[in-house]
């Protein structure tokens, strides 16, 4: 999907807030595998991005964030790679077997020249643009509430699709349910029941 047409959706995309028990948060972790985009100051790197923007510290991106893709391709100096508007980043943990240990950042790295993302040309555009993000394994957790609370922008149908199959008790203990600004009862998000007015829906969370 081109850019231009990304950003038409984000501006149309409608809001839905949920006001949940802080231990329902978990439940909603595995929906920012699946990508999502964040508005984001865009034309910087990635090591400011993480700095200036997601509140990371030096020290949790050396010791957590073991794999960083750059639109498809593994990251690994982070004061030179550039985040450009509608660029696709993909954040890992520890990730498992001979590929994972290939692919984290680290000495080993080295090894993997022909795949690795190559900086080219100045920073393009900089300003208010988007990210696509995606938090996989325990950056998920890490991470999640955070951007959860500031908002997230998903596909409403996978959006939908994901609150459809959370169980009954969920709703049950879900407090308060806004879309677009009017409350709505918790229940007509179970399955099947919602079907959303835009391509894009801005989703948050506000844990009391």
């Amino acid at each position: 999907m081109e850019t231009t047409e990304i950003r038409e959706q984000l501006q149309k995309a409608v809001t839905l807030s949920l006001d949940l028990a802080e231990k329902q948060i978990a439940d909603l972790f595995l929906l920012l595998q699946k990508g999502f985009f964040v508005s984001a100051c865009v034309g910087c790197t990635i090591h400011d991005f993480f700095i200036e923007q997601l509140g990371l510290s030096p020290e949790y991106i050396q010791s957590r964030i073991q794999g960083i893709f750059l639109d498809g391709k593994p990251a690994d100096d982070l004061e030179i790679a550039i985040i450009r508007d509608g660029a696709r980043l993909t954040l890992s943990g520890t990730m498992p077997g001979l590929v994972g240990i290939a692919l984290r950042r680290g000495p080993l790295a080295v090894f993997r020249h022909s795949i690795t993302h190559r900086e080219a040309g100045d920073y393009g555009y900089s300003g208010e643009g988007f990210v696509q993000l995606k938090l996989l394994n325990l950056l998920m957790k890490d991470m999640g509430p955070e951007l959860l609370r500031k908002g997230i922008y998903i596909q409403s149908t996978d959006l939908a699709e994901y609150l459809g199959n959370l169980p009954t008790g969920f709703w049950q203990e879900c407090k308060s349910v806004s879309l677009d600004g009017a409350q709505v009862a918790p229940e007509m998000f179970q399955k099947g029941r919602w079907i959303p007015a835009s391509e894009m829906a801005k989703f948050s969370v506000a844990p009391g």
